[in-house]
């Protein structure tokens, strides 16, 4: 039972960020701290996640800034 309530909640918070960027391959990791903005003219093509990316943290882009997280990134507080 705690399987299937964690691939949901998984599902649902990545199904909130995959509107706002880019993602390669599988295995990326939301939570609730989650987010991406795009300011002013950004477009979902600057922001490129790539597969197994753990990301705890808000992530801003604005007018012409691109942000790539390659694989094996993990971006929020307190990780290592």
């Amino acid at each position: 039972m705690k399987r299937i309530l964690s691939v949901l909640i998984q599902y649902f918070y990545r199904r909130k960020c995959v509107k706002s960027a880019k993602l390669i391959g599988e295995g990326q990791k939301f939570n609730t701290h989650s987010k991406i903005r795009l300011l002013d003219s950004a477009k979902p093509d600057q922001i490129v996640i790539n597969r197994n990316v753990d990301m705890y943290a808000t992530i801003n882009v604005a007018n012409k800034g691109t942000v790539y997280l390659g694989e094996y990134s993990k971006i929020g507080i307190s990780l290592y």
